[in-house]
């Protein structure tokens, strides 16, 4: 009897702290709130010298919110998921930097945190290598669908890049693209910035990548059947003219880089700048007129 009744107590004495162990080393992943993102391959590993050679790690990620800490390794995080926990919060580490933190938990329950020169989730999913489950849940749903090329005036030629850097296929603006496959991975070859890429073919069958988001891409087809045949070639040219809509002059130029407005006896006015000193005028929901300093 006194053999049991020892028994049952430290059995008893040993549960709670068994629990209070768990507690402690869990944080119950799945029910965290926060953007999903999975640490995605890029081309090269950042390398980090240190006491005993260089060590691979991933550029932006930490350990702490300190650009003093160490990088996190890339071997033991390359594929693994995290959400992002919280709001960014300025560097006041440093007071001269205008940089946010971001802090994320894994799957294991470790912290790390992403610094950022901008406050923005879209900024840092394109630039610190990850990329968020949503995102690569809609880039799925493409695959074996058309896309669009979307190519502007304030950005460089868009191509389709290749394994070989000697190697790229031009693209002209909103030509039609079959999606074939997706690639994490990144391309030390290519400019620009994007989460991951889509794998494309090109109707005259030369196949290559092309990033994945609204600034390289069309989802569906921009083009309205009812506009008349001058102003949808003028598009793909992109050249814009007067009596275009505001969607037209976007869907040519881009997004301008400001716009101001006014209000006068003859309605809403705007000005649209664009960059190279070109400034389109809107009135009345289309182009009025137009202005360049070159």
């Amino acid at each position: 009897m006194k053999l049991t009744t020892v028994c049952a107590t430290a059995f008893i004495l040993l549960v709670p702290v068994k629990l209070a162990q768990a507690d402690d080393l869990g944080c119950n992943y799945s029910s965290l709130v926060g953007k999903e993102f999975v640490f995605r391959e890029p081309l090269k590993p950042f390398k980090k010298p240190g006491v005993f050679g260089n060590k691979n790690t991933y550029l932006g990620w930490y350990s702490a919110p300190s650009d003093r800490s160490d990088h996190i390794g890339y071997e033991e995080h390359v594929g693994k998921k995290g959400k992002i926990q919280e709001l960014p919060v300025p560097d006041t580490k440093n007071p001269y930097s205008s940089s946010y933190w971001y802090v994320a938990t894994l799957e294991n329950c470790e912290k790390v945190y992403a610094r950022s020169s901008i406050k923005s989730l879209s900024y840092l999913e394109s630039t610190a290598d990850i990329y968020f489950t949503e995102t690569y849940q809609q880039a799925e749903s493409v695959v074996g669908k058309t896309v669009w090329a979307n190519i502007n005036q304030k950005q460089r030629d868009l191509v389709l890049y290749t394994d070989d850097s000697a190697v790229s296929y031009p693209l002209s603006h909103l030509e039609p693209l079959t999606v074939v496959g997706l690639r994490t991975k990144g391309i030390g070859h290519s400019y620009g910035s994007g989460p991951f890429f889509l794998i494309v073919k090109k109707g005259t069958g030369e196949q290559g990548y092309v990033y994945f988001g609204s600034a390289y891409v069309y989802l569906t087809d921009p083009i309205d059947l009812k506009w008349d045949a001058p102003t949808i070639e003028a598009i793909k040219q992109r050249k814009i003219k007067i009596g275009m809509t505001e969607s037209q002059v976007r869907l040519s130029w881009g997004q301008p880089e400001r716009i101001n407005k006014s209000v006068g006896v003859y309605g809403a006015r705007e000005q649209w700048v664009y960059g190279l000193g070109k400034y389109v005028y809107i009135q009345n929901g289309k182009m009025a007129s137009i202005q360049s300093s070159q």
